[in-house]
């Protein structure tokens, strides 16, 4: 469960750091090794791939 909160606050945009702190994790290479065990990817690389698109401008 906490989990899936986090993947949502990175969704949302939010930094990594936060959206460990947000679902409960002190220390964020924990949670970043937890994270990328469950996932697959590491947080910033699921927020890369699945976050708020930014509008690139030519």
């Amino acid at each position: 469960m906490r989990i899936e909160a986090a993947k949502r606050a990175l969704e949302e945009g939010r930094t990594v750091a936060d959206a460990a702190r947000r679902v409960g994790y002190g220390d964020p290479v924990a949670f970043r090794k937890v994270f990328a065990r469950l996932t697959g990817l590491t947080p910033a690389d699921y927020r890369g791939r699945y976050g708020p698109r930014r509008l690139v401008r030519a």
